[in-house]
């Protein structure tokens, strides 16, 4: 992403969630000082093999998010399980963003969880 969009968009998260967001390009400094990681990459998916983020910088004590669903266990979720983090899959983001354009869509409600069940049944361990 080049810097003037990332300084655009870390002001905006900024002025909603917090203002310890901040755009950088030191990837180590910025997991180093964070509570938690987010990967809002392809990286990950069946398509594109890896982690945005190099193992060696997972600790315990961080959360690790991964919004790829195909698959759900991918290599950064893995190595954070490894290195003690909690983790969230991106199963979670696939179904309620599915349920919200059935929604869209229908006019009608989704039911979410029932979704979510139907979805882990169809992906594998």
């Amino acid at each position: 992403m080049e810097r003037g969009r990332a300084e655009s968009l870390t002001a905006n998260l900024a002025s909603h969630f917090s203002d310890r967001i901040v755009a950088t390009e030191d990837l180590a400094h910025a997991v180093a000082n964070a509570s938690g990681v987010v990967n809002t990459t392809p990286m990950g998916m069946a398509a594109h093999p890896g982690s945005a983020v190099p193992t060696s910088l997972l600790r315990p004590d961080l959360w690790v998010a991964d919004i790829v669903y195909v698959p759900l266990e991918t290599d950064l979720l893995r190595a954070a399980r490894a290195a003690g983090c909690r983790v969230l899959d991106g199963g979670g983001m696939a179904v309620f963003q599915a349920a919200r354009a059935f929604e869209i869509f229908t006019g009608r409600k989704a039911l979410a969880e029932r979704m979510r069940r139907h979805f882990e049944t169809l992906t594998p361990d």
